[in-house]
């Protein structure tokens, strides 16, 4: 079983190759990558970005260089090392940490104001609702990952038959699977993640002897006879160089890019998703959105809607708003509604005993129907409710479903 100690070795063992690689400069892909930032608001210049698993801050220069502030983190201190000669050039705010993200709470001083946009491209570093979680606590507006999705490697699979051991990628585990899990992670911490698949494909051309290396150090370093492979796929190697005594293979893959809003943003983004449910856009739904996601926040930080129930008083647009974002519904039995003038919302997590109720405010006089909606979506929550405990007794357990 892998050891932190091992996972931080082997981040600095491949820090020199990351770090050639950089040297390379942009390519199709990461200028791809920078464009889509850029086109879909997540990057203006002089943002706050966060790279979670920066490597050797290959995307921090980039960022730098459009004047952003920039903040890098890794778990090897190589990459840090390599990361900090990479930004010395730019005199944009930037900061370099070493740090193991799952150990780290987001509120350290050197993450204490925050981010407009948090990225972590190609690294483990977020991997479940918990990482999720806390890397949307530190941006304002944009989460982003990048992963793998597919990976094909057409001339390292024919070599690893030829020596005898069945074909493996280079990253284990079910890459399809990984992206799905993270996907659902998103989901779990409570935001609404939207996935973009890119093709990613180069050519990595090596001397026979540095092929044999890469290969031992990321397809061979579980197996006991490593260092026999490395020698076999190195006597093949040799075999089939070009007239430079280079190897060339030709890797195709496909990245899955996860994004998602937080913050306010987060707010704009469920406002949308339950018009698809409404059938139409008003100041309604967006004060029961607004009111769920409130409630979420003070009952169930961490976004566990099993166990919520909600008596709503009065019955018009904003029922579907508490539907999509507080996961009650009347047919699964956690969502009562009672007949009231007023709009105002009886919230309980039956399992922590905690409740809340929010009632409308009065608007501002003179708004648009427009401008309402932006309100009741954006204005601090003291001005678009009035907090006040329960009306209504607090319901009982619902019996478990009858199996049919």
């Amino acid at each position: 079983m892998q050891t932190m100690k091992d996972e931080r070795a082997k981040w600095d063992e491949a820090a020199p190759e990351y770090q050639s690689v950089f040297r390379l400069g942009l390519n199709d892909y990461n200028s791809a990558l920078l464009r889509f930032w850029q086109e879909n608001g997540m990057l203006t210049p002089g943002c706050r970005v966060i790279d979670i698993g920066c490597g050797v801050g290959k995307y921090g220069a980039y960022l730098a260089g459009l004047g952003c502030d920039v903040t890098l983190t890794d778990i090897s201190e190589n990459m840090i090392a390599h990361a900090c000669e990479n930004m010395a050039p730019y005199k944009t705010p930037w900061r370099a940490v070493c740090c193991d993200f799952n150990e780290i709470s987001g509120r350290e001083e050197a993450f204490a104001e925050g981010f407009d946009l948090a990225i972590s491209t190609m690294s483990p570093a977020i991997h479940d609702a918990a990482t999720v979680k806390k890397m949307s606590r530190m941006t304002r507006s944009w989460c982003f990952t990048a992963n793998f999705y597919e990976w094909r490697q057409p001339l390292r699979d024919a070599l690893m038959k030829e020596i005898g051991i069945e074909p493996r990628p280079k990253h284990t585990g079910d890459l399809k699977a990984d992206c799905a899990a993270l996907i659902q992670a998103v989901t779990d911490a409570g935001y609404v993640p939207q996935v973009k698949y890119v093709d990613y494909n180069w050519s990595d051309k090596r001397g026979a002897e540095g092929m044999a290396e890469y290969m031992r150090r990321n397809y061979f370093v579980d197996e006991l006879n490593a260092d026999a492979l490395c020698a076999a796929a190195l006597e093949r190697l040799k075999d089939i160089c070009d007239a430079d005594g280079n190897v060339n293979d030709e890797i195709n893959t496909k990245v899955a890019w996860i994004y998602w809003r937080t913050g306010e943003n987060m707010i704009k983004e469920l406002y949308e998703k339950a018009g698809e449910l409404h059938g139409h856009y008003c100041p309604g739904l967006a004060i029961g959105v607004r009111a769920a996601a409130a409630a979420l926040d003070i009952l169930s930080p961490e976004k566990k809607k099993t166990n919520l129930y909600c008596i709503a008083e009065g019955r018009a647009c904003y029922l579907d708003g508490i539907q999509v974002v507080f996961g009650t519904t009347v047919g699964n039995g956690r969502l009562e509604v009672r007949d009231s003038d007023e709009a105002a919302f009886n919230f309980y997590d039956r399992e922590s005993g905690k409740s809340v109720r929010l009632a409308a405010a009065v608007m501002p006089e003179g708004l648009s129907r427009e401008e309402k909606r932006d309100f009741i979506l954006t204005a601090p929550l003291d001005e678009v409710f009035t907090q006040t405990p329960v009306r209504f007794e607090a319901p009982p357990d619902l019996p478990p479903k009858k199996k049919r």
